[in-house]
């Protein structure tokens, strides 16, 4: 492994993916400014105790122990946010030093425009503003009271103005990209979930489609596995639905997939999950209900599809529905029950339709 592996390797301690990218980013950053702040402040604490200035070696090698206290904490706690605390006060303490001391040759005040940048990228806009303004307030008490015995070296009023001048106007600069970072990465993540919503979602009646039906039934079949519960699935089949295409267009006929769709939402309790499956067969997902009770709750789903009145246009019509539904045990192997509720529903239909069949056939394990 070469160096540049290692320090990335280094930068990426604590990034992970139960974490978001955000929380990833500050970690990564975190770290990324533990190990520069620690390699810059020991190297230059070194050269500064080899050529004898006593003071500023030690402040700066004290530095370097404190970054790589803030990374090490980090490690062992994962605890970013009072990491990041470390990293810039440490930095804001060294260079309120560096303001006062003035450094090597009066150079000290220099290093005062890296503040900004990385504060606000650490601490964000908000939090990272409060830090801005009170190191600006310290480093001017520092200056600009006269006699001040804090300070030690000497600068022309000139210099002390042109540096705040100077450090507020890179404040400013750095103010604007963090704000349209953040920005930008607000409206990266809203379309982002925006995306990941719709791809749960049939577009048409708004239910939820196959992909999401299977997520929620898996997550139910898992959490009934751990309660010995029961789940039960139907299949729901709008009968001799190709007529009302036939007779009345394909947008009666849409109008009639999203009207049974509100008739579903509408008519099951809060725990069930309705989606559409394809065309027009639907899904529905009962927690905690056996085969008996599913029968119960889908049989009334069966009578209020079949009395509403349905009309496009000038056209009234009924519609009838054909149910199957299975109970799904822990154990069991859900794939053969779904298949179970799905024969059910052509046991239904070769019944004569407008019917619910429970699946008389015993549940298949795992």
């Amino acid at each position: 492994m070469n160096l540049k592996q290692l320090f990335i390797k280094l930068c990426n301690i604590g990034v992970s993916s139960d974490k978001s990218d955000d929380e990833n980013r500050k970690v990564f950053i975190v770290n990324l400014f533990c190990m520069v702040g620690l390699a810059t402040t020991a190297i230059m604490g070194g050269t500064a105790l080899v050529n004898g200035n006593l003071p500023l070696g030690l402040s700066l090698m004290v530095s370097s122990l404190v970054f790589l206290f803030g990374f090490v904490f980090q490690y062992r706690s994962g605890n970013t946010l009072i990491s990041s605390v470390i990293i810039v006060y440490a930095l804001m303490i060294l260079l309120v030093y560096l303001v006062a001391a003035g450094g090597v040759n009066n150079t000290g005040p220099l290093w005062i425009f890296m503040f900004a940048p990385v504060t606000l990228y650490i601490h964000g806009l908000k939090r990272g503003s409060r830090d801005i303004i009170l190191f600006l307030v310290l480093i001017s008490l520092i200056m600009f009271i006269p006699g001040n015995p804090l300070l030690v070296a000497e600068y022309s009023q000139e210099f002390k103005l042109r540096l705040v001048y100077s450090f507020l106007t890179i404040t400013f600069l750095s103010a604007i990209y963090e704000y349209s970072r953040a920005k930008a990465y607000s409206n990266l993540v809203e379309v982002s979930e925006r995306y990941e919503e719709l791809s749960k979602i049939d577009p048409l009646t708004q239910l939820s489609n196959r992909r999401d039906a299977l997520n929620v039934l898996s997550y139910e079949v898992d959490r009934s596995e751990r309660e010995g519960d029961i789940v039960s699935v139907a299949f729901l089949d709008l009968d001799y639905f190709k007529q009302i295409n036939d007779n009345f267009g394909h947008d009666a006929g849409d109008q009639v997939l999203i009207k049974v769709s509100e008739l579903l939402l509408d008519s099951v309790r809060k725990q069930d999950t309705v989606a559409r499956w394809g065309g027009e067969e639907f899904f529905l997902i009962f927690p905690r209900t056996s085969l008996s009770d599913a029968y119960i709750i889908a049989e009334k789903l069966r009578e209020i599809i079949a009395e509403f009145p349905f009309s496009y246009k000038e056209h009234a019509f009924t519609i009838t529905t054909s149910v199957g539904i299975s109970e799904i045990n822990p154990g069991n192997d859900v794939e053969a029950q779904i298949d179970l509720a799905d024969q059910s529903l052509y046991q239904a239909k070769a019944l004569g339709r407008n019917r619910v069949e429970p699946s008389l056939r015993k549940s298949v394990a795992s």
